[in-house]
């Protein structure tokens, strides 16, 4: 078995002993990221959400009905790119009207997202095989397959590592958090105007990766919680969402 070879299962005792690199769910109704961890200590381990508001942890979204669809996709990933990470859809090739890859490629485009987001696709034909533009394929699934899971042929890249500037993102300091008021989730704002959602806290945008005038400084959430302000060490502000801009020193 090679490391670009995947196996993902909802059923985590039967993903094959020897696996390398693993699908593994983050939330829903078949969460088992800590399970698959727990039996693969030694293997990667990829996190995928079926939420919008799912763990930003999670590096792949799941694309097919029942969980999101083509519009939820390229939300979520445009949360990722705010916070200077790549994220992976995951949908099937064809597909039904608003979940296949079609669909999906042209909410990313709406979203001005194209060349920022890697695609895995379901294209089952039992033969290891990369679908053209795809990051992995998945290929097979019971019982051609050969078991209870699903096996997919990366491009021996995927999963990426983190860019230099992701890795840079990271050493930036927070500077401030705030709650929602349902206490549900809350918002981390960065020192270089990154912004990053959990719970049932909304993702209204965020500075672009490049370094602001100012540092920001702090940050506040509009009434509505559909919004927020960055102010920068300049006095620069920078609003999203609902929130109005009123002028500022900077």
């Amino acid at each position: 078995m090679t490391s670009d070879v995947m196996y993902d299962s909802v059923n985590t005792l039967d993903i094959p002993a020897d696996a390398t690199l693993i699908l593994a769910y983050i939330d829903g109704e078949y969460a088992n990221l800590a399970q698959v961890r727990a039996r693969f200590p030694h293997a990667t381990v990829i996190p995928v959400t079926t939420s919008l508001t799912g763990d930003m942890a999670a590096q792949v979204y799941d694309c097919e009905r029942g969980d999101g669809n083509a519009v939820s996709s390229a939300l979520w990933a445009s949360r990722k790119v705010a916070a200077r990470q790549r994220p992976t859809i995951y949908c099937s090739r064809v597909g039904t009207p608003g979940y296949g890859w079609p669909w999906v490629l042209q909410q990313v485009a709406n979203l001005k997202l194209t060349g920022q987001v890697d695609y895995g696709i379901a294209d089952y034909t039992s033969s290891p095989h990369l679908v053209p533009g795809s990051s992995f394929t998945q290929y097979a699934d019971p019982p051609s397959s050969g078991g209870d899971y699903d096996v997919s042929l990366t491009n021996g890249v995927w999963p990426n590592p983190p860019s230099p500037e992701e890795q840079s993102m990271l050493a930036k300091p927070a500077v401030a958090i705030v709650g929602t008021k349902s206490g549900g989730g809350y918002w981390i704002f960065a020192a270089d105007g990154g912004v990053f959602s959990y719970g049932d806290a909304g993702f209204y945008g965020a500075l672009p990766p490049i370094v602001p005038n100012g540092a920001i400084v702090s940050a506040e959430v509009t009434p509505t919680e559909k919004g927020y302000r960055l102010l920068g060490s300049d006095g620069g502000v920078f609003c999203f969402g609902d929130a109005l801009f009123y002028g500022s020193p900077a």
